[in-house]
């Protein structure tokens, strides 16, 4: 839907909005100590310290490992569903605190579970570090900060004197707008740039490196063309009391010879210049070789992943 915007207008927007989607969806489960406060001073939850762990561990296991899932589901259903349904978990899972008892452990946990699939959100919108590739770092790392400052919401919300369940449920209502911008600003695709910008800086470049030495060359010969031509228009010149019709001759050769150079030299240049998308095409056919899902989980990287957060993150995390 953005594609009717000018392309700076269009990245700015998306930009905006991806940086207020992070900050208010995206890592809500971190500012749990201040929902557990309210929970058992203000609401007087019978809840003891590990049920209270285990429900904090089931959201922030739901913030860190469902982001493979989601990501997986951007490649098959594109950016704008998979967002879209990760704003409807987290609207869900704040209504569920919002109206659950404050003893019911297993409503709490399945709540944070799906406040958690938050981090959905971060994973889809991403990319869009790609609209501005000369600050790529700069774009990603605003990101992440907001993924922390999000953290501060459950705070904001646990604030007031009375009930928790009007500031959740209008909270749930902010997100649910969001939802519905994600479906009419996100593209429907992996990729925020569209088809027609989307291409290849480094072909681009090549490309007009070639129309820049073709028409280099091109004006060399032209000069040297020149040179003879006003060789012979001088020797036209020692003639022309003599013999007028031949240097009247020659004038119409040598203007037909500079408008057929003229021609080739344009001809030169638009088929130049009609090759680079098909070159910018191929290079990205043949640059593009994205992983499998499959090749992805046998890596290192991931297996690392897995341990580090089953053998490291949990059991520290259900103790907080």
């Amino acid at each position: 839907m953005t594609a009717g915007f000018s392309s700076s207008s269009r990245r700015w927007i998306l930009f905006a909005f991806s940086l207020a989607s992070v900050a208010l969806a995206t890592g809500l489960i971190y500012g749990w100590p201040a929902l557990r406060r309210q929970l058992v001073q203000d609401d007087g939850s019978d809840l003891d310290e590990k049920q209270l762990g285990a429900v904090f561990t089931v959201g922030a296991w739901s913030t860190q490992a469902m982001r493979f899932f989601f990501g997986m589901a951007r490649d098959r259903f594109g950016t704008q569903r998979v967002t879209f349904v990760s704003f409807v978990l987290v609207a869900l899972g704040l209504a569920g605190v919002a109206l659950s008892d404050p003893s019911d452990g297993i409503v709490l946990a399945v709540s944070l579970f799906a406040i958690g699939c938050g981090s959905g959100v971060q994973i889809c919108i991403q990319p869009v570090a790609g609209l501005f590739p000369s600050y790529s770092g700069t774009i990603l790392s605003s990101l992440s900060g907001a993924f922390q400052v999000s953290g501060v919401i459950f705070l904001v919300l646990c604030s007031g004197d009375g009930s928790r369940q009007p500031a959740f449920l209008m909270f749930t209502a902010c997100l649910s707008v969001f939802a519905v911008f994600s479906l009419i600003l996100l593209p429907k695709g992996k990729s925020f740039i569209l088809e027609e910008d989307n291409v290849d800086e480094k072909s681009t470049q090549q490309g007009q490196t070639k129309i820049d030495d073709e028409t280099a060359r091109l004006n060399r010969s032209k000069n040297i063309y020149l040179e003879e031509i006003n060789g012979l228009q001088s020797m036209q010149v020692e003639h022309v009391k003599t013999d007028v019709d031949y240097a009247r001759m020659n004038m119409r050769q040598w203007r037909q010879k500079n408008m057929y150079l003229m021609y080739l030299e344009e001809a030169k240049e638009e088929k130049y210049a009609s090759g680079i998308k098909e070159s910018s095409e191929s290079t990205l056919v043949e640059d593009q070789q994205p992983l499998t899902a499959l090749q992805q989980m046998k890596s290192l990287e991931y297996i690392l992943l897995i341990f580090w957060f089953s053998v490291c993150v949990f059991p520290l995390q259900y103790y907080v």
